[in-house]
């Protein structure tokens, strides 16, 4: 882009896109999921294949072989974490975002028409989605998605069928990537069913049904064949993971993302009766399906954010007059320097610059965040395990504590919750929050050690306190560490 060619609209354009890099880009790594990603990435990069067990945690797994639909995310975090540790990490997270909300502005173009007020629904879209940015294989999903709506957006407002066709192979690198490749699938599908619905023909839906048949097949160019479909469609009927996940729990304004959702459905449903726009039958079965899905489980909101951008920049392009953004004098060579400063301060967001910046929060300027363990993986790095026996651990410590410490020390639990039978969980649950039966089922799983959060398991460190067959080995202000006493020469 020349200075001569640079405008407003460009403006717009690379401050939004410039604004959805910088909030993932210097944020520290705070969930740990991309952690156990590492760790399994290198695995299979050391080994050379796919995981089939789960060689770091201790739990009883689940009859069968591991299906792990997200292996090529643990290769791709592990390379970059093989380049330039986990700053890069990061870093290619934000870089996953911004093109996300690249393709996302590009899809909110085609349908309203409007540069500034597409920018600006991205804008406020990007708010139910900003907790859910982490690095994590999740986030290496959404430019997958935001394809497909661009691809519908396309086919919807600019009779452009040609993207339909970036779907299929799109789908056949997202099943591999992530178990999300199935709202792709939602999406195709009721794009095909609204214009059914709007046509009564079959015609018109013909480019979306064969794309989604196409994607269908796609989809089984994966380690597991139809096997990922299967694991997709029924993990959300884990006891486990349905009633204690939080972000499998039906969305409530108990949590801020749940009170986004719910202004968005009062802001939409706002500009709806205000508009004399009249949404197609596409975009209301899409917000009916996907409604649903974020209703029904917290997770789900990032993508009804995502899928909702078009439809809210065409209902305000349809409400706002059309100088209510204004469109001011062009001046290239200052709109050059504008979009230059943009990318600046960008460059100081990354992890390796972001410290430069006086006002930055204390809390941002870390890598890893404030609260995950580090001390106590510092710790139990230098103390070796017992001769013998299992370590406890707070479980949503797990995928730090195993990517710290492994293969010294090997987890009980970590996040994945599919992994381990439900019974584990729930006497899990007995230990933490301790029941009478606690001591019982130390000795049932062979725990030697318990490495525990203060916060989390205050009860059952206070009976392990006064416990003669347990020892203290290790506090802070985040954990304590305890072991057996008979095992007092050797320690953990």
């Amino acid at each position: 882009m020349t200075a001569r060619a640079a405008s407003i609209e460009h403006i717009w354009i690379v401050m939004t896109v410039g604004a959805a890099f910088m909030g993932p880009a210097s944020t520290p790594i705070g969930i740990p999921d991309v952690l156990w990603s590492l760790l399994r990435g290198d695995w299979m990069a050391s080994h050379g294949t796919l995981l089939d067990t789960d060689p770091f945690t201790s739990a009883p797994h689940v009859a069968g072989p591991l299906v792990n639909v997200q292996w090529l995310a643990d290769l791709a975090f592990y390379g970059l974490d093989a380049l330039g540790g986990l700053p890069l990490v990061i870093t290619g997270t934000a870089l996953a975002v911004a093109l996300t909300y690249a393709l996302l502005l590009y899809a909110t173009i085609s349908a309203s028409g409007h540069v500034r007020l597409s920018c600006l629904a991205v804008w406020l879209v990007y708010v139910p989605a900003a907790s859910n940015l982490s690095p994590r294989p999740q986030t290496l999903s959404y430019p997958f998605f935001a394809l497909f709506i661009l691809a519908v957006a396309r086919a919807e407002w600019r009779r452009d069928t040609r993207w339909l066709w970036l779907l299929p192979p799109a789908t056949a690198v997202w099943v591999n990537i992530h178990g999300s490749f199935f709202t792709g699938f939602l999406l195709l599908g009721c794009a095909a069913l609204g214009r059914l619905v709007a046509t009564r023909r079959v015609a018109p839906a013909r480019p979306y049904l064969v794309a989604l048949g196409a994607c269908l097949l796609a989809s089984l160019l994966n380690p597991y064949g139809p096997g990922a479909l299967v694991y997709v469609a029924t993990i959300g009927n884990n006891p486990i993971i349905r009633d204690f996940v939080t972000e499998w729990a039906p969305t409530t304004v108990s949590w801020h993302e749940g009170i986004f959702f719910f202004v968005s459905l009062v802001v939409l449903g706002a500009l709806m009766l205000k508009s004399s726009l009249r949404l197609t039958a596409v975009e209301i079965l899409a917000l009916l399906a996907f409604g649903y899905l974020a209703w029904s489980a917290v997770r789900v909101i990032a993508w009804w954010s995502f899928l909702i951008a078009p439809i809210l920049a065409r209902l305000l392009a349809s409400v706002l007059p059309n100088r209510a953004l204004g469109k001011g004098r062009n001046h290239p060579v200052v709109n050059s320097l504008l979009m230059a400063g943009i990318v600046v301060v960008a460059g100081f967001s990354l992890p390796w610059t972001k410290t430069l910046v006086p006002f930055l929060p204390a809390g941002k300027q870390t890598i890893l965040a404030e609260e995950m363990p580090i001390r106590l993986g510092e710790y139990l790095r230098s103390h070796g395990p017992p001769p013998s026996g299992n370590m406890l651990n707070t479980q949503k410590w797990g995928g730090y504590l195993e990517w710290a410490t492994w293969p010294r020390h090997r987890v009980f639990l970590d996040g994945r919750i599919e992994l381990h039978p439900a019974q584990v969980w729930f006497d899990y649950l007995e230990i933490v929050f301790p029941s009478t039966r606690w001591r019982t089922l130390l000795d049932k799983y062979d725990i030697q050690y318990m490495a525990l959060a203060t916060d989390d398991s205050p009860d059952l460190i206070a009976d392990v306190r006064i416990d003669p067959g347990w020892r203290l080995d290790y506090e802070d202000d985040q954990a304590v560490v305890f072991s057996r006493s008979v095992l007092s020469s050797a320690g953990p």
